[in-house]
């Protein structure tokens, strides 16, 4: 059983991605803050996107300095997110569902299926990445569409 916090999450991810307006922005964005409030580290990727993407749009609140704290927080959560970590992988699965941004899936794609595991932790990426892409393929249509394009004009799935 999900967490009540979690299913309150979800809807209002849910609620975003059906309709991004600033107002459901707002909700979604609280629900981001309280979570980075209790340092989970799982949500540093998610995050971080979601909170590029309300910012980017004009979703995050209407006062400055709502603007302000925001780019403050992407700053930290960027400096904290070091590059051979899964939650990467998180920050582009988010950006694809929010956004249905091909060079997120690109993103997804190349760390799925061409990391060449140097260390323990790149080996994570990699793995969580498949998995991730192959589990939202099975969940959603688009994603899967996109995600054979982008094999069938990959130069190095090509070679």
């Amino acid at each position: 059983m999900a967490h009540p916090e979690q299913e309150k999450f979800q809807a209002a991810y849910d609620l975003y991605i059906d309709r991004p307006t600033q107002e459901n922005g707002v909700i979604l964005r609280r629900y981001v803050g309280d979570w980075i409030g209790t340092r989970d580290v799982a949500m540093l990727g998610p995050s971080l996107a979601i909170f590029e993407i309300l910012l980017d749009r004009g979703h995050f609140g209407k006062t400055w300095w709502k603007h302000f704290l925001g780019k403050q927080t992407l700053k930290l959560l960027r400096h904290h997110l070091k590059d051979d970590r899964p939650g990467w992988n998180d920050y582009f699965m988010c950006r694809w569902q929010l956004t249905r941004d091909n060079e997120a899936a690109k993103e997804i794609h190349r760390r799925a299926a061409h990391i060449q595991p140097a260390s323990e932790e790149w080996s994570m990426v990699a793995f969580t990445a498949k998995w991730m892409a192959d589990s939202q393929r099975s969940q959603d249509p688009g994603f899967d569409v996109v995600m054979k394009h982008i094999e069938q004009t990959c130069e190095l799935c090509r070679s």
